[in-house]
């Protein structure tokens, strides 16, 4: 059973100032009564994360100063995170708080459910009646994780013609925990994994899946044995070629060679890709996202047809691809009608697409849709501007990469030398650059941490870089307003984060893919 252990280093601040003076019935009339105050500015954590398991033990001592500590009573609170009302009967009432501890210093065994909290040392003062609550380091936020729980930013990493599996841990993750290691799974098991790497996914019930131009494997998520090879992943096994995957609302989605297979999870011992969906259609490598709760829109998923150059549907459990009908006069976009095959198709917004299309003329734009639309004739994502000229963007035309967080309403796009993102529902017509790449350096691979990653999902994002002169690849680390796209130190400063935003950690392979798996 590990030890999780607290200590306190740093100055004081004062996080209350009682009234000068006043009266008392009690030992002394009046007394001069100059503030609590509360040595909270370096707590050092021994793992440097927050994310810990049934039965680790936590242990604080916080060091008071104040005139009269006779008077003080301590109480450590633990509420669920997030904390919300519960209607009873009639009434909306908030949860009572568990006390975990009436001690100035902590000694907690953690004997709570798996999930997220919070907690805090209420300080009161008994005579007067006045209290204040305070926070650990890190908000306070508790991430109590399932025995065997694995949380890490995975990446699927080229070296030397073979694929290995590197995991990087950052404290901008509170539920990352552990220690980065770029050849992690090569370091575990003493060997590579054959062939190049492809796409890295996650599956719900638990596992990664590794593909590579010669196949992949499905690896247990906790200690990452192989479950099956890929000839066992489908019942028609297809020759290696997969270009895109998805867990979504009980089934997994992927993409082979421009054919759709589907695994059912919601069937019982269905643990296989079907054969290709039927339909003469290329799917590009894309697979629109749905909220797992919802039914908006009736079909599971929205790919694109290279062969028509136009959006397609399936609905679950299908057995063909079916087209949309024809766009109302209304609709800002039409989905059975693209210009081009898209350079790049994103989901933003959470479950919104956004496909950057150069048209007829050679001008690059941006077609926005909603597909989870109740109407499907009429598909357009926003409004008037569901077509947005991106000819004003900073060298837009030689971006090599295009990248957006599901929950952002912001893209980012790579050159040879720069990064730069452009705010897709702000109305702005111009990009930002936020990066210059160092002289040699290309991307190789973007994602942002899921929001499953809570608080900090969505604003964590990480650029996967490669120098092919000194075969060094780095991971360069943003938090980024997702909004506009552009760095934005906010929860790293809220958690006392000592280092940069950008910060770059090199040592890598050439990383093709990453995910978290949450």
């Amino acid at each position: 059973m590990r030890n999780i252990y607290i200590t306190l280093i740093g100055l004081l601040f004062i996080i209350a100032f009682l009234p000068s003076c006043y009266k008392d019935d009690g030992n002394y009339d009046y007394t001069e009564v100059n503030g609590i105050e509360i040595d909270t500015s370096g707590f050092y954590i021994n793992s440097s994360y927050y994310t810990v398991y049934p039965g680790d033990t936590i242990a604080l001592s916080p060091s008071i100063e104040y005139e009269h500590p006779e008077n003080l009573s301590y109480s450590w609170v633990l509420v669920p995170f997030p904390y919300e009302a519960e209607v009873v009967g009639n009434a909306t009432e908030w949860p009572a708080p568990d006390t975990i501890a009436h001690t100035l210093d902590l000694d907690w065994i953690v004997d709570v459910d798996p999930g997220g909290y919070r907690y805090y040392l209420e300080v009161k003062d008994t005579v007067t009646g006045l209290s204040k609550q305070i926070y650990p380091s890190y908000i306070n936020y508790l991430n109590v994780a399932t025995a065997g729980s694995f949380y890490a930013l995975m990446c699927l990493s080229e070296h030397e013609g073979q694929t290995d599996l590197g995991v990087y841990y950052t404290r901008l993750a509170l539920i990352f925990s552990g220690d980065t290691d770029p050849q992690y799974y090569s370091n575990k098991y003493g060997h590579m994994i054959p062939g190049k790497p492809t796409l890295l996914g996650y599956g719900s019930e638990g596992y990664y899946y590794t593909f590579t131009d010669q196949g992949g494997l499905r690896l247990d998520k906790n200690d990452f044995l192989t479950m099956e090879s890929f000839d066992e992943l489908f019942y028609t096994v297809p020759q290696s070629n997969v270009q895109d995957y998805i867990d979504q609302k009980s089934q997994e989605l992927l993409i082979n060679d421009g054919k759709l297979h589907v695994l059912n999870n919601n069937l019982s011992n269905d643990r296989k890709f079907s054969s290709a969906i039927a339909g003469d259609y290329k799917a590009f490598p894309y697979i629109s996202s749905k909220d797992k709760y919802s039914d908006a829109g009736n079909s599971l998923c929205t790919l694109f047809d290279e062969n028509s150059k136009s959006f397609v549907r399936y609905f679950s459990q299908g057995n063909n691809i079916v087209k949309y009908g024809a766009a109302s006069s209304e609709a800002y976009v039409d989905p059975n009608n693209l210009p081009n095959i898209p350079l790049a198709i994103l989901t933003y917004d959470y479950s919104k697409t956004c496909a950057i299309v150069k048209d007829e003329e050679g001008i690059i734009k941006a077609y926005l849709y909603n597909f989870l639309s109740e109407d499907d004739s009429d598909v357009s994502g926003n409004g008037s501007r569901s077509i947005i000229d991106l000819s004003n963007c900073e060298n837009i035309d030689q971006a090599t990469m295009f990248y957006s967080g599901p929950s952002a309403t912001a893209f980012h796009y790579a050159t040879s030398d720069a990064i730069y993102t452009f705010s897709i529902t702000s109305g702005a017509n111009t990009a930002t650059k936020i990066y210059d790449l160092p002289q040699g350096e290309e991307v190789t691979c973007i994602y942002s941490l899921p929001m499953g990653g809570f608080p900090t999902a969505g604003r964590v994002y990480w650029f996967a870089t490669w120098n092919e002169a000194s075969q060094d690849g780095s991971i360069v680390e943003f938090e980024i307003d997702p909004n506009s796209g552009e760095p934005s130190w906010f929860w790293g400063q809220m958690f006392g984060l000592d280092q940069p935003n950008p910060n770059v950690t090199n040592g890598f392979s050439k990383i093709k893919s990453m995910k978290v798996g949450i």
